[in-house]
């Protein structure tokens, strides 16, 4: 268990990073509010969250990347010319998903399967798409699924930010405002937001409670 201080100067290290997957956990909660609640928009939102997690894995790991936004970017388009995707080269999740691959990400079949029907969410965008025709609020499932299974792999880049920041931030949050702090409903309202009706989570909430408490025991021993 490292220090906070320690886990602070990780974070200042990899600032684009950990910046990504923060954005990452903002479209998400707005994929899962837009599809629980029948608001088509949550389609698009949902390719960008995971493209996002995947570009912080590959700006974590992938050094000839350099921490560089444009450069993430650039590698992405390339990798999806060289697939034969032809427009949104830069938003190309399955792109990102074999350049994160190539920089250790622990690919498995249905996460390949699941981003391959994600990644044909973001055309629908535009009204003359056609809207999401065939599609349901039970896509949220693949989505949790995929954003959580992402997640698990952060944790071999640091157990303690895998814990405590990015898909995390929510869960985290709220359980320090219960370590005896008044809990702003702020808090509350994003923690129900990731949650609610989330099978991916509660299949991991267990072990994911249990490290946060070993964050806070370290990081707060009197409380």
């Amino acid at each position: 268990m490292a220090t906070q201080k320690e886990l602070h100067g990780f974070l200042r290290q990899h600032r684009l990073a950990w910046q990504f997957a923060w954005k990452a956990l903002d479209d998400y909660l707005l994929a899962r509010l837009g599809l629980l609640n029948v608001l088509w928009s949550g389609f698009e939102m949902a390719t960008q969250a995971c493209e996002k997690l995947l570009k912080a894995y590959i700006l974590f790991r992938d050094n000839s990347i350099s921490g560089n936004a444009e450069e993430v970017r650039k590698a992405v388009s390339r990798r999806s010319k060289a697939s034969g995707r032809r427009t949104e080269l830069g938003h190309d999740v399955e792109a990102c998903l074999s350049l994160a691959t190539d920089a250790g990400f622990p690919r498995s079949a249905e996460i390949e399967s699941r981003l391959a029907r994600i990644n044909s969410y973001y055309s629908l965008r535009y009204p003359d798409s056609g809207g999401p025709s065939g599609k349901s609020t039970r896509e949220i499932l693949d989505v949790d699924e995929v954003i959580f299974e992402a997640w698990e792999a952060f944790r071999n880049i640091n157990e303690d930010y895998y814990f405590t920041c990015g898909i995390m931030e929510p869960v985290y949050s709220l359980s320090v405002r219960n370590q005896g702090d008044p809990i702003d409903p702020i808090v509350k309202y994003r923690y129900a937001a990731m949650t609610n009706g989330n099978r991916a989570f509660e299949v991991r909430k267990g072990d994911i409670e249990e490290g946060i408490r070993s964050c806070l025991k370290a990081w707060y021993p009197s409380r």
